[in-house]
């Protein structure tokens, strides 16, 4: 299988953290984005919004 590549990762803008990942401005509130690849910025962004 074909691993999908997110157009919206970025380097500068993502940490992994074990098996997550989240954008850098995300570590402080937990690593919640997703899981292996790297998370879409929406997907960031709607989870700040949830708070």
């Amino acid at each position: 299988m074909e691993k999908k590549t997110n157009i919206n990762c970025r380097v500068d803008n993502c940490i992994f953290n074990e098996h997550q990942c989240c954008c850098a401005h995300e570590i402080t509130v937990g690593c919640q984005c997703g899981k292996a690849d790297c998370c879409q910025q929406t997907e960031c962004d709607s989870f700040k919004r949830r708070g």
